[in-house]
């Protein structure tokens, strides 16, 4: 897990440097390690979008979307970036609608999951201040 966490960390410094070739090179050999990895997939899909005319064709990039939602129902990003390529490279605004209500309820539902975790984790420590403090 280091291993891909260390080549993630390349991939977005290759990125920020606007070598979008090498860290698409670098993002789909990761993905032959790792196939099935939608983290990967949604940068793969924002990394194709950025390659001049002799890189891959935009379908790619909407094949991995897609991919990366279809593995990961649940995953906001995904779901975001499909929605952003389908409004703004594909036009067409009710697919994209609703990719972003997709990711909404994710959002939402991992928001939600967190107020309630948090909230359990505060009662337990003000409980913990108290009985300290008796």
């Amino acid at each position: 897990m280091a291993g891909y966490k260390r080549a993630t960390a390349e991939i977005r410094s290759l990125r920020g440097r606007r070598k979008f070739a090498e860290a698409l090179a670098s993002v789909d050999a990761l993905l032959e390690e790792w196939p099935d990895q939608p983290a990967l997939l949604v940068l793969r899909g924002e990394l194709v979008q950025l390659q001049d005319e002799k890189g891959p064709p935009l379908e790619d990039a909407a094949a991995s979307l897609k991919r990366a939602t279809a593995l990961d129902e649940r995953n906001a990003d995904a779901w975001l970036e499909l929605g952003h390529f389908q409004f703004a490279v594909e036009d067409d605004s009710k697919a994209a609608e609703k990719s972003f209500g997709s990711s909404i309820a994710a959002s939402s539902e991992s928001l939600i999951a967190a107020l309630i975790g948090r909230a359990g984790a505060l009662e337990e420590l003000v409980l913990c201040q108290r009985l300290d403090l008796g």
